[in-house]
């Protein structure tokens, strides 16, 4: 079975926290100074980078899974050729198995012959010796087991065997020999055939354990190259998350210059129409008839919108990403804050509560509805380790509602927050539901 990498396949669990080590700004509310409360230049810089190490990364684990693929294929074309020797091998084993079986067959009918005919020269022997043809030392000759050409050379020698005694006696020795001859040849091609078999053997399994050995390798770094996939996808929508963020936050900025500009421009003119107003901006001070003094206008105020924290650090952004705790790709519906236990919840907006309660992914949360530019929005709190409000309590904006803390699926104290217009609605995990990005849509309004 070959193994090939799949683009979008997920093996283990990661902690995105963890693995995504990119820079991340501190978010504080505008300030008259306008300092910047959006990512810089180089925070989205530093991300990309993070993207290119890991684009790297995987370019040089497909790499690795190429070569071991070709290996792969290498090894399969070794385990069929050792098969294949393997199966040739043992053929001519059982070839050769054969022919020893019918060589022992003809040795053991060659003996029984070689026994017969030895049987029958021993009857022609006893004849002669009772017919007076010999004596006992003929007899004791061949009683004595040595070897039939020693008895038929003594017999000979001494002329006490006739012609037809010695034929018998050649034939038992040639019939003996003949079977021998063939018994020790048949075993030994089969001794050489059973060690080129077993030879084969060690070769077809030696090559199979290769085989194992590098598909093992390629899965694991398949699931290797599938968890850097996801770790890109999320490192890239991290990026884009930024570029978001930054460019909402731009846009905010200007939009706050452009307000504080026009105020400064009304108060110069309400300066200037003052009786004796200059529009430098000084005070005539009290008339004399006693009248007080105008006031200098202020800007005017926010459109009624905080921040869920005293301050803000993102941990984990919005939409999709490998779940830390379930390791499988889920849409994050909300930003993550990373703050210690017991930091105080806030009331983005003026509302009311709608939820106080818990559930084992959520763990403590709290859901408070308000009106914002005349659109209802609904701000859900999660994994809080405390409660300040109750169902149906009417909050401020900037009002402590809860404690953070790292209740139900959390890896950690933080803050899980999220924007929902109009209801909540999740779309089971696959889709955006009803929610909105948190962090762009606070710098929008």
């Amino acid at each position: 079975m070959r193994i090939r990498t799949r683009g979008w396949r997920l093996f283990g669990s990661l902690t995105l926290s963890a693995t995504l080590a990119i820079g991340v700004s501190v978010l504080t509310p505008p300030t008259p100074s306008y300092a910047a409360s959006y990512p810089s230049w180089d925070d989205i810089n530093n991300a990309k980078q993070n993207e290119s190490a890991k684009q790297a990364q995987i370019t040089q684990v497909q790499s690795l899974i190429d070569g071991l693929n070709s290996q792969y294929d290498a090894a399969v074309a070794a385990v069929a050729a050792a098969q294949s020797d393997l199966d040739q091998a043992q053929a001519a084993l059982d070839a050769q198995q054969a022919v020893y079986d019918d060589l022992q067959v003809r040795q053991l009918n060659a003996q029984a012959q070689a026994d017969q005919s030895k049987a029958e020269a021993g009857a022609a022997i006893a004849q002669m010796y009772r017919s007076g043809g010999t004596n006992n030392s003929s007899v004791n000759i061949y009683l004595s087991g040595d070897e039939a050409d020693e008895v038929l050379y003594q017999l000979g020698v001494m002329g006490r065997v006739g012609e037809r005694s010695s034929q018998l006696y050649e034939s038992a020795v040639t019939d003996a020999n003949t079977a021998s001859a063939l018994q020790t040849q048949a075993q030994s091609a089969l001794d050489q055939l059973t060690a080129l078999a077993d030879t084969a053997a060690q070769k077809a399994q030696a090559t199979q354990e290769a085989q194992a050995a590098l598909e093992d390798n390629l899965a694991e770094q398949q699931s290797h190259a599938a968890e850097l996939t996801a770790q890109l996808s999320s490192l890239q929508g991290e990026t884009a998350e930024l570029q978001a963020q930054r460019a909402a936050g731009i846009k905010a900025e200007q939009a706050a210059r452009a307000a504080a500009a026009a105020a400064e421009a009304a108060r110069k003119e309400a300066l200037a129409n003052q009786p004796g107003g200059s529009s430098s901006g000084s005070s005539s001070g009290s008339s004399s008839s006693g009248s007080p003094s105008a006031t200098t206008p202020t800007a005017p105020s926010s459109s009624g919108v905080g921040f869920p924290l005293p301050y803000l650090k993102a941990s984990s952004g919005y939409g999709f990403r490998v779940h830390p705790i379930y390791g499988t790709v889920k849409f994050h519906y909300g930003t993550d804050y990373s703050v210690p236990t017991g930091t105080a919840a806030l009331a983005i907006a003026n509302g009311t509560v709608t939820t106080v309660a818990f559930q084992s992914a959520r763990g403590n949360y709290v859901d408070v509805r308000s009106v914002v530019n005349g659109q209802t929005i609904y701000a859900r709190y999660q994994h809080l380790s405390a409660f300040n409000v109750s169902v149906g309590q009417s909050v401020s904006k900037g009002q402590t509602i809860a404690y953070t803390g790292s209740t139900g699926a959390s890896t950690g104290p933080h803050l899980h927050f999220e924007i929902h217009i109009g209801s909540i609605n999740y779309g089971n995990y696959t889709s955006a539901g009803t929610s909105v990005n948190p962090v762009s849509w606070l710098a929008s309004h």
